[in-house]
């Protein structure tokens, strides 16, 4: 999520500007920069931060004013380039000067850049990127807790991701009261209340204090199946800091047409967990015709568990039926298996029997 945010500032920052001259930048010290910096980076107004590293030289964060959002920026091996996660300054300091300039790059190889212009406001700090002079405007009651992303398309039906509080969803693009109910549930998986927003002030201002950056989770949200009455979203994190053990990703499915939250789990006649409603015990039947003990690899008994329902799958909806599939650990026994509707229909309730009859007639 963050580099599309990032990427979208950069086309509005493209289209304000006419590009400079490349600028061929001399060996920066990177001890030479520790501090707050203002200017511009093409006509947009920033404020940038560097913080003093023993181990990595110089790292830092700046922003736009317009959006109030960090970016993080870090020493190439050369000293000679600042990198971001989308772009790269070719900049130089005179010596005992307190002027950055040069130019802002897509790549480091293009012949023409954004001009960048930074002047160093007050002294010298090596920890500059957590003081109220970095993030006091990032603090402020009237800075964006949630921001809408550009509009993005699924099979043709229009969406933007909402993004915020180390936190993200969409908003679908369709009109009616249903779109609205399912809008509104969406929205409540960003929790931008003041305490929440407290909370991560706090972790943010250490971060950029400590690091230089803000380390924010991996999050993706996007939808995953839309045709007909029935939205999917996946909901994709990975915990900052965190491995495997932190990675989490669950599809959630609407009712295009109630508005409502469906478990698709339901129309087997089965419930799904708590807070991932897509993953479940499989119904015995179900698990029968599917999964068979026959099937596990010789000499993997620790894999007989999977294989015998006692470990959750998840659902999900195709175009032409449902895939269920396992977590992945890591330990080689995790299993999936996708399967057309019309395999799956003798194992469905009344409900979910209709429910797949009117998507198939539907899609015809």
């Amino acid at each position: 999520m963050r580099l599309g945010l990032i990427g979208y500032i950069r086309i509005l920052v493209a289209a304000l500007v006419i590009t400079s001259p490349l600028v061929m930048a001399a060996s920066l010290d990177p001890a030479a920069l520790p501090g707050i910096w203002k200017g511009s980076i093409g006509w947009q107004p920033v404020v940038a931060c560097f913080n003093r590293s023993d181990t990595h030289g110089a790292e830092g964060s700046y922003y736009y004013l317009k959006h109030l959002v960090p970016i993080s920026v870090g020493f190439d091996a050369s000293n000679k380039t600042i990198k971001e996660a989308d772009g790269v300054w070719e900049v130089e300091l005179a010596a005992g000067s307190d002027t950055l300039t040069g130019s802002w790059k897509k790549k480091k190889d293009d012949a023409v850049g954004v001009p960048v212009a930074l002047t160093r406001a007050g002294v010298a700090d090596p920890k500059a990127c957590g003081s109220d002079a970095f993030v006091a405007l990032l603090e402020a009651p009237t800075a964006p807790r949630v921001v809408t992303g550009p509009r993005n398309d699924f099979n043709g039906h229009g969406y933007r991701t909402l993004s915020g509080v180390n936190q993200a969803t969409i908003q679908i693009l369709l009109p009616g009261a249903a779109a609205d109910a399912i809008n509104r549930d969406l929205r409540q998986f960003i929790d931008d209340s003041p305490a929440t927003v407290a909370e991560y002030n706090a972790r943010r201002r250490n971060d950029l204090s400590t690091r230089g950056f803000v380390m924010d989770d991996e999050t993706t949200v996007a939808p995953s199946f839309w045709l007909g009455r029935y939205l999917s979203i996946n909901f994709y994190s990975w915990a900052a800091g965190m491995g495997q053990s932190g990675i989490s990703s669950h599809d959630l499915t609407w009712d295009l047409v109630t508005g409502k939250r469906v478990d698709l789990w339901g129309w087997f006649g089965a419930k799904g967990t708590p807070g991932a409603d897509d993953s479940a015990t499989m119904p015995a039947p179900l698990l029968a015709k599917f999964v068979k003990p026959g099937d596990i690899p010789a000499g993997d008994d620790n894999c007989t568990a999977n294989y015998t329902g006692a470990v959750l799958f998840r659902i999900s909806l195709t175009a032409t039926g449902m895939a269920f599939n396992q977590w992945a650990t890591g330990d080689g026994c995790d299993i999936g298996f996708t399967a057309d509707f019309d395999a799956l229909l003798p194992f469905m309730t009344p409900g979910g029997r209709a429910a797949v009859k009117a998507m198939m007639d539907s899609s015809r």
